[in-house]
């Protein structure tokens, strides 16, 4: 097609037709076709390294542009994420690449961060080996490393204890949320830590709630 383009015009020359607007209009148009080329060839740059770089494949829990989920393909030009609420989320290649990527199954285990809260009169080396105790009989959390439980701070009424199982990869939310409820009756309150936390989403990063609050 270029060449019938280009010999079209020679041939308008020879004919003595003038050619510089047509010239003008063949510039500008291919301007506009590569600005609209522009996204989708980056796209597409992005989805060859991120095949060959592989920083996660399908089947991994990853947090990408801003959506959190189970990575279901990665396309020539758009990543597929299928979240909490089992929807499929497609994001250019481009946005995946640029943005901070979290793999969540590249290490062999994951720490869960919880906080519980004591009376202030409570015996506090006493609570810590039970409370020990108690995650190390809950499924799925790991011996190594095994479970913390530590004093994070008090007041002159309460204890606030930080709690960290450890869980593998895919066992993170059944581990949470068993470990929540074996903890129920030895604590006044178990929370994750940090405030607001989604777990629809599947947000909550137990470094960066950390992070805040040290």
């Amino acid at each position: 097609m270029a060449l019938h383009i280009a010999l079209a015009v020679v041939l308008m020359g020879v004919l003595e037709i003038e050619t510089a607007s047509f010239a003008a209009f063949i510039a500008g148009a291919g301007l506009a076709i590569g600005a609209a080329w522009s996204g989708l060839l980056s796209n597409f740059a992005a989805g060859a390294f991120l095949v060959v770089l592989r920083p996660f494949k399908a089947g991994d829990h990853v947090s990408a542009a801003g959506v959190t989920g189970a990575v279901t393909e990665v396309g020539l030009f758009t990543t597929t994420l299928l979240t909490r609420d089992n929807v499929a989320t497609f994001t250019g290649n481009s946005k995946v690449l640029g943005s901070i990527l979290r793999n969540y199954h590249t290490t062999a285990s994951r720490r869960i961060e919880l906080v519980g809260t004591a009376p202030r009169m409570a015996d506090l080396p006493a609570l810590l080996a039970t409370l020990k105790e108690v995650l190390a009989e809950v499924p799925g959390v790991l011996e190594e490393p095994g479970p913390e439980v530590e004093l994070l701070s008090f007041d002159a009424h309460t204890l606030r204890l930080v709690i960290r199982p450890y869980a593998a990869p895919d066992q993170y939310w059944p581990v949470l949320f068993a470990a929540t409820s074996a903890l129920r009756p030895h604590l006044n309150s178990v929370s994750p830590r940090g405030s607001g936390v989604d777990l629809e989403e599947d947000e909550f990063e137990a470094g960066e709630g950390a992070e805040e609050e040290e």
